[in-house]
C-alpha cells in the first residue's frame, strides 16, 4: 500500500487529504498536526484567533467538503451559534463568521472525511499534538522525524501543508516569503543583462 504523510491539517491539508482519498487504490495516509486538534488550521485556532475575529472568507467562497459551510452552520445548535454572536435565523452564504467557528467546521469536516476514507479502504492515522521536525530521504523512502523520534512508517510521498507561518517579530507580519528559489534560466538572463 502506498504510504503518504500530510504535514499540517488546516484547509490545505484537508483538501489534499480529500483528493488522495478519491483515488481508487487504497492508501496508507498519516496526518500530522502539531496542535492538539487536527483540522482547525492556524488562522482559525484559539492560539491565534478570538471570537471577535471574523474570517476573511464567506461560506459561498469555501469549496465544500462533506458539507458546505452554510449547511454545517444551519445544523449547529442555536445556542452554539448565539455564543459566537450569530443569529441562527439569519444565516446566509455571504456572511462572514468568527474564525474560531470556521476552524470548528474544518475540524468536523476532516473527522468526517477520515471516517469516509476508512470505510473506503484507506488506512488513516491521525497524529495530533505531533510536530514534524525533519523529513529525510533514504533508499527505501522518506523518514519523518517528530519530537518523539522517527515515525515507524517509511513514506512514499510527503506533502507539506503547513500553511501560514508568522515571524516572531514586533515589526509586523509579512506574508511574503523570506527567500525564494529563482530558476537558473532567469539567473542566466540576469547575468547576460549585467555583462551587456
Amino acid at each position: 500500500m502506498t504510504a503518504v504523510a500530510i504535514v499540517g491539517t488546516g484547509p490545505m491539508g484537508i483538501y489534499t487529504f480529500r483528493a488522495l482519498c478519491a483515488k481508487p487504490q487504497p492508501l496508507h495516509i498519516w496526518l500530522f498536526e502539531k496542535y492538539s486538534k487536527a483540522g482547525i488550521g492556524m488562522p482559525y485556532s484559539p492560539e491565534t484567533a478570538s471570537k471577535s475575529m471574523l474570517a476573511n472568507i464567506a461560506s459561498i467562497e469555501i469549496p465544500s467538503l462533506s458539507d458546505t459551510y452554510l449547511d454545517w452552520l444551519q445544523a449547529q445548535p442555536k445556542a452554539r451559534l448565539r455564543g459566537y454572536g450569530l443569529d441562527p435565523t439569519d444565516l446566509d452564504d455571504r456572511q462572514f463568521t468568527p474564525r474560531l467557528l470556521l476552524g470548528e467546521y474544518f475540524r468536523d469536516q476532516l473527522m468526517a472525511l477520515v471516517q469516509t476514507a476508512r470505510s473506503a479502504g484507506h488506512a488513516v492515522v491521525v497524529r495530533e499534538g505531533t510536530e514534524v521536525l525533519d523529513i529525510r530521504p533514504t533508499g527505501a523512502g522518506l523518514i519523518v522525524r517528530t519530537g518523539s523520534g522517527d515515525v515507524e512508517e517509511v513514506f512514499d510521498r510527503v506533502v507539506l501543508a503547513t500553511g501560514h507561518v508568522f515571524p516572531d517579530s514586533e515589526v509586523g507580519v509579512s506574508m511574503q516569503p523570506v527567500s525564494a528559489t529563482v530558476p537558473s534560466a532567469t539567473k542566466e538572463k540576469a547575468r547576460e543583462r549585467a555583462s551587456a
